[in-house]
């Protein structure tokens, strides 16, 4: 049967979700506010966009530009491909005073000129506590804006009325609490708009003593209606736990009137965080129906700081996003957000997943969570996440489908082309909304401590497709030349997308020495949704390869496009495998006859003398010719082929070129070298298994593989030697106090021969109680060699090692109280293993630090001291090895002495001789004049006339011999 055409797609696209820059971040729309700095411009955004244009409703809650430092909004309009202009709405300065925030949180509808709703959540209100004293509160305010040209607005009023007392009387313990006088209304804000119906849901974090609440407030309705202001019963453990922290509004499925409301609370759940879903009964001001609690896992995580619904799997229920950005991760507040996944048909939720960006410390991932819809048009809606101080901040786009998110993007200041300094970059995060009008959602993303705005489009997506038809089905040896057919089909997703045709680059690459094409790069023109088809003309070369090698031809087309705006999705390349037909017989199928036979010089290997192993294999072809003939060769774990040119790894298998035509009745034979350097020593067989292959079939009767097997041995005489240091102590076995006696005991195994020995040491230590305490504790226990230590844990094994009698010379067996594990009773024993002696200069040292209390060890032999005097703790060990075993054990000798009392008499008489003494001292000196001032003054001078009475004599004695010699040297 002749061999098919093959075509193979490669898993290689022009569009990877993984890491495709759907975001034109080298292109960007660049707003700069260099009026007043520090002013937090960008803290908010709001995209809006229209048919005639686009804007940006911008948030400034620090402005300069307001009267007494108070918030500021400012809009942003540009059409496509112009500048923007910007202009401030002028509402702040009739509003608060010192600081009200203003512009600190904004939502609204995202079609041009559009409702807006902003707020101040430091905006002051004065009460009079007393005729001579005013107290400031700060209940905070929004203003609805039924367009977002800020001509016509109308403040909300939050928390006005006599129902909003300031303080209030009283909590769980009886005491006044601030109600609504801290409440911070529109600390967060999120606008909802669905058939006529609008409302705006806000959190108020300091409400009832900073407990927090939210409330919702109907905008299509005049006077604003207060729908639900969620009440929450005060309790002294729910003190600062601001609920309405962070707010969203959710329709939790697309063809239902239904509103879900989901508000985070970021130091509730004993300040681990929680977020909460719920709806509302009706109209009643107090009935919170709870859907679903969402409970954060980290102490100081701030779980609930930014919160979302929004359904990226596609299933038509609702997923929840909660933010925790001061998470640890790997350091400190690198940041996490939890993806609770919705189940279908119920109102419960998956697991939560976590996701995390990839900065390091203080990243604050998490910071801020956007939806930006269906932004690549896939089908899934998709979200942004911030990391506002992860280096100079980033934004990460992550793209919806059914069973995950799959992050996309990651955008930084840095891929902006920008001189200017950028700082806080991705706090402030707007939804998506398409402003340039191809269909795929834009984005708008602030970095509020430098005051700017970017607005970063999204490329335009086209999916593609293409297929490859030669004009032959094989190739024969007489074949010139054949055509190649491509086929491309091209849909844009967008009907936006105003091109109606767009180029492909093609790329030819042979990859086979024996084909070439006159054109290797080409640029074809596909239009939409129409079939095109392209013709390249291949020549198959003549020379000595397409004898020999008659594996399939290859040729590997990949297509790309190269416009700045468009992301082609598709597969990229394809290779294409067009058979050789080699004509062994009339099937073309090569009948091949190989055997093959395996030998080795050695019979066995020792481990250590032993370096490698030498192979010979025999290759005999006794059929038709055999093609591309290789050799497949497995070995045994850390046995390794040396380098070779003609072989190759593949996995676990050895790949080796035997030859490209094997003929009949030829014979092969190649030589190759295994190093054994790395093998377990545990192994107790090598085994080298071999398989002969060709492009043919080889013929029944003839045995194509063969094992190569070689026994293993380990050659070593190990030792082991037991001593403690020291060798023995004492106590007082009628005195004992509650002191502890420290020592040691070792164990050093070593071994003499060529292979190394694995430590494999069962260690048993003697362990009596009393009253269920240990007598002797170990305090420490671990082995070393070469100053690499490797553990010994307990085990409850207990190994069968007989006292040596040798060790017991020493010990007056009479006298002494035994403690050994010959018979395995109240021991404990210790397994030390994971450690090798390479070779007989090295040491295996296992050192046990042990205790002994010696008031445990008294009371236990109470009555076995009354007649005997010693205690022997004999620990032992025994070293397992490939012939069997050797055992140690030594002494640690106790001396148990009695403590002697000394009669009153004796120190009585001791006492009396000693006076005695000094009285007969004192006499004699008196009697030699010692105490006698004058006496001794006389004694000095004797001795200093008789030093003078020397030194005169010593003048003398000079002056003559000065005289003789003087006289001498005159005679001469």
């Amino acid at each position: 049967m002749c061999r098919q055409l093959i075509i193979l797609v490669a898993c290689l696209f022009v569009v990877d979700a993984e890491n495709s820059e759907f975001f034109m971040t080298k292109k960007v729309t660049y707003i700069k506010q260099d009026a007043v700095r520090n002013n937090y411009f960008s803290y908010s955004l709001l995209l809006q966009s229209g048919q005639t244009g686009a804007s940006v409703i911008v948030g400034a809650p620090r402005s300069g530009n307001s009267i007494d430092g108070n918030g500021d909004v400012f809009k942003c309009s540009w059409n496509y491909n112009e500048e923007p202009t910007c202009y401030r709405s002028g509402i702040a300065f009739e509003n608060g005073v010192q600081g009200n925030f203003f512009g600190g949180s904004l939502d609204g509808e995202d079609k041009l000129n559009g409702s807006v709703v902003i707020c101040a959540p430091r905006s002051h209100v004065t009460s009079k506590l007393s005729s001579r004293l005013d107290k400031d509160y700060m209940r905070g305010f929004c203003i609805y804006a039924r367009s977002s040209n800020f001509r016509e607005y109308v403040n909300t009023n939050v928390f006005r009325g006599s129902s909003y007392t300031d303080i209030s009387c009283c909590d769980s313990e009886n005491n006044n609490f601030y109600n609504y006088g801290f409440a911070m209304g529109g600390f967060d804000v999120s606008f909802y708009s669905k058939e006529g119906t609008s409302q705006m849901f806000i959190g108020a974090p300091g409400a009832k003593s900073f407990t927090g609440i939210t409330a919702v407030y109907a905008l299509n309705q005049n006077p604003l209606a207060v729908l639900m202001p969620n009440i929450k019963l005060l309790n002294a453990g729910d003190a600062c736990s601001y609920f309405g922290y962070s707010v969203a509004t959710i329709n939790p499925m697309p063809n239902s009137l239904a509103i879900w409301y989901l508000a985070g609370e970021p130091r509730g759940n004993d300040l681990k965080g929680k977020a909460t879903l719920f709806s509302y009964n009706g109209r009643s001001t107090t009935n919170m129906l709870i859907i679903k609690n969402f409970y954060g896992e980290e102490v100081g995580s701030y779980f609930g700081a930014s919160v979302l619904g929004l359904d990226v799997s596609g299933d038509g229920f609702v997923d929840i996003f909660v933010s925790a950005p001061m998470s640890k991760g790997q350091s400190w507040n690198e940041g996490a957000v939890y993806f609770y996944k919705g189940i279908k048909k119920s109102t419960d939720f998956h697991k939560p997943k976590q996701i995390h960006g990839l900065g390091g410390g203080g990243s604050l991932f998490g910071s801020a969570i956007s939806s930006l819809g269906d932004f690549d048009l896939d089908g899934y809606n998709d979200i942004a996440i911030s990391a506002p101080y992860e280096g100079n901040g980033a934004v990460y786009i992550y793209r919806g489908s059914p069973t995950d998110l799959k992050f996309s993007q990651r955008i930084t200041p840095s891929q902006f082309n920008i001189g200017d300094s950028i700082k806080g970059f991705g706090l402030g995060l707007s939804r998506g909304n398409d402003i340039d009008q191809n269909g795929h959602n834009d984005i708008a993303i602030g970095a509020y401590k430098t005051e700017q705005v970017f607005i970063i489009r999204s490329r335009n997506i086209i999916d593609f497709d293409f297929t490859l038809k030669p004009s032959v089905q094989s190739i024969v040896i007489n074949t010139r030349s054949f055509e190649l057919t491509v086929s491309i089909l091209c849909t844009k997703r967008s009907e936006h997308f105003d091109l109606s045709q767009i180029n492909f680059n093609v790329y030819m690459d042979t990859i086979d020495s024996r084909l070439s094409t006159e054109k290797e790069i080409d640029t074809v023109s596909i239009p939409f949704r129409q079939v095109t088809y392209k013709n390249y003309t291949f020549e198959v070369k003549k020379n000595k390869e397409i004898v020999t090698n008659i594996s399939p031809l290859e040729i590997n087309v990949t297509l790309s496009v190269d416009e700045e705006n468009v992301i082609a999705n598709g597969l990229r390349t394809v290779l294409l495998e067009i058979p050789f037909l080699h004509g062994c017989g009339s099937d073309n199928v090569c009948n091949t006859g190989l055997s093959l036979q395996l030998k080795s010089e050695k019979n066995q290997l020792i481990v250590g003398q032993d370096t490698e192993i030498v192979m010979e294999v025999q290759i005999i072809n006794e059929g038709d010719p055999a093609y591309k003939c290789e050799l497949n060769i497995e070995v045994s774990s850390g046995i390794e082929l040396r380098s070779s040119k003609s072989c190759f790894t593949n996995d676990t298998v050895y790949v080796c070129e035997v030859s490209n035509i094997l003929n009949a009745n030829e014979i092969e034979v190649n030589q190759y070298i295994f190093d054994i350097g790395r093998m377990d020593i545990s192994i107790e067989e090598v085994v080298i298994s071999v398989k002969v292959t060709s492009l043919g079939k080889n013929k029944d009767g003839f045995k194509n593989n063969d094992i190569l097997k070689l026994p293993v041995r380990l050659v070593n005489l190990p030792f082991l030697i037991s001593k403690s240091k020291p060798e023995n102590t004492e106590i007082f076995k009628d005195n004992a106090d509650e002191s502890e006696i420290d020592f040691i005991h070792e164990f050093s195994v070593g071994k003499t021969g060529p292979s190394p020995l694995a430590v494999d040491l069962q260690i048993s230590l003697p362990s009596p109680k009393y009253q269920n305490k240990d007598i002797f504790e170990v305090k420490d226990i671990k082995g070393t060699i070469n100053m690499v230590d490797f553990s010994c844990t307990p085990t409850i094994t207990a190994p069968s090692i007989d006292v040596n009698e040798t060790d017991l010379l020493t010990v007056p067996l009479e006298k002494s109280i035994i403690l050994s594990c010959n018979d395995n009773s109240n021991c404990v024993h210790y397994l030390c293993k994971d450690a090798i002696i390479e070779n007989s200069r090295d040491l295996a040292v296992i050192q046990i630090k042990l205790s002994i209390r010696s008031s445990l060890l008294v009371q236990a032999f109470i009555q076995e001291f009354n007649s005997k005097d010693f205690v022997a703790f004999i620990p032992s060990a025994i070293q397992y090895h490939s012939e069997g075993s050797i055992s140690a054990s030594s002494v640690f000798l106790i001396f148990a002495q009695k403590v002697s009392h000394v009669p009153f008499w004796v120190y009585l008489v001791a006492a009396i001789i000693a006076l005695m003494l000094l009285v007969i001292l004192v006499w004699t000196l008196y009697k030699l004049h010692f105490f006698d001032r004058n006496y001794k003054d006389k004694l000095e001078q004797e001795k200093i006339l008789q030093e003078d009475e020397e030194i005169a004599k010593e003048i003398y004695d000079h002056e003559v011999f000065t005289r003789f010699e003087g006289n001498r040297s005159q005679n001469l």
